[in-house]
């Protein structure tokens, strides 16, 4: 016997599965524009990096300053991770007291500056 699935549910159910396929499609140039909005938001000083070819390997893709120290955001899309290059600057950033880390959303983001209390997540 099948359980029954009531409308309301029904629709909450394909909501969050469109939600889900958004998420996995969103580009690593969207979630970047996205986690830079979220910082201008809460007044963070920052910038993207552009790299090079004259550029020191493994930056991260958005740098800035947050409460006096070095702030890096390395962006991936889901399922990617750091390149070893990029591992080793954000394992630099802070040894030396800085915050990098690598982000996939901006839930990331609000999570890791520690500013939840500002978005309801």
């Amino acid at each position: 016997m099948k359980d029954h699935i009531y409308p309301e549910e029904h629709k909450q159910n394909t909501q969050k599965r469109v939600l889900r396929k958004l998420q996995m499609k969103q580009t690593e140039a969207e979630i970047t524009r996205a986690i830079r909005g979220c910082l201008k938001s809460l007044g963070v000083f920052h910038w993207k990096n552009f790299g090079g070819p004259m550029s020191q390997k493994g930056v991260s893709d958005i740098l800035g300053l947050w409460k006096g120290k070095l702030l890096a955001i390395e962006v991936k899309v889901p399922k990617r991770k750091a390149t070893p290059d990029q591992q080793l600057f954000i394992d630099r950033v802070n040894r030396e007291g800085g915050l990098a880390f690598v982000a996939y959303s901006i839930d990331d983001v609000i999570k890791q500056l520690g500013v939840q209390d500002r978005f309801s997540l």
